[in-house]
């Protein structure tokens, strides 16, 4: 009986070859997309992690100054300090992971400090020299932000509230970037972009994962210092 079903399956193996072959790159096309999916999700999640250690950031921020960070010192500042709380794009594991507090990321500077002569427009790997390096609180971001900060006067919790079933369109960035929005009165928004560079959402669903915070801060003293 055993022999009779393996010459069986034989003769359908040499009579439909072509309809074996596909078969089989059918499941290892599914297996792909199956692993990419595994893939982003958990970049999604890590993701998740890094838009609350933000959040968190911002809230205390907010909190203890009474106001969103201004342009231009304020906000580069926030980006620099936040870049080294979460250093690492979940979407991009092939890059030097570093440790948080740590940040060697090229792509932040102070401004005023000599860079490398081999400078080209793009992230300066360092200093000229060591003597050079002396710190202060006015920073600049060359290259690609991975924290961007907003300004929206006219943001509403019910604005806020409908992003999470109905994202803006310009809601496109890199992957792995982590945007914070305020109103500079009373609201703060998180949103991260995922791997097609839209808010990522929560597994299985449609809704998009935000993080909304009320907090009361100083409308008035925006932009006045």
């Amino acid at each position: 009986m055993l022999l009779r079903t393996c010459l069986f399956l034989i003769t359908i193996v040499w009579a439909c070859p072509g309809a074996v072959l596909a078969q089989t790159s059918e499941m290892e096309r599914q297996t792909r997309q199956m692993e990419r999916r595994m893939v982003n999700e958990q970049a999604d999640f890590q993701l998740y992690l890094q838009m609350m250690k933000v959040n968190n950031y911002l809230y205390q921020y907010c909190l203890w100054n009474h106001r969103w960070p201004e342009p231009i010192d304020q906000e580069n500042q926030v980006i620099n300090q936040l870049s080294e709380l979460i250093p690492n794009n979940p979407y991009k594991p092939a890059q030097l992971q570093e440790s948080a507090g740590e940040s060697t990321d090229p792509d932040y500077r102070y401004v005023n400090q000599p860079l490398n002569e081999d400078y080209s427009g793009q992230a300066a790997s360092g200093f000229s020299r060591e003597s050079s390096y002396v710190p202060n609180n006015s920073y600049e971001a060359y290259g690609s932000k991975k924290i961007k900060l907003k300004f929206n006067p006219s943001l509403t919790i019910q604005e806020a509230e409908e992003w999470e079933s109905d994202p803006p369109d310009e809601w496109q960035e890199s992957p792995g970037t982590i945007t914070g929005i305020s109103n500079g009165m009373n609201l703060v928004v998180v949103w991260g972009a995922g791997a097609d560079g839209r808010p990522i959402k929560v597994p299985g669903g449609r809704k998009v994962r935000l993080f909304i915070t009320n907090i009361l801060m100083d409308a008035e003293g925006y932009g006045n210092n």
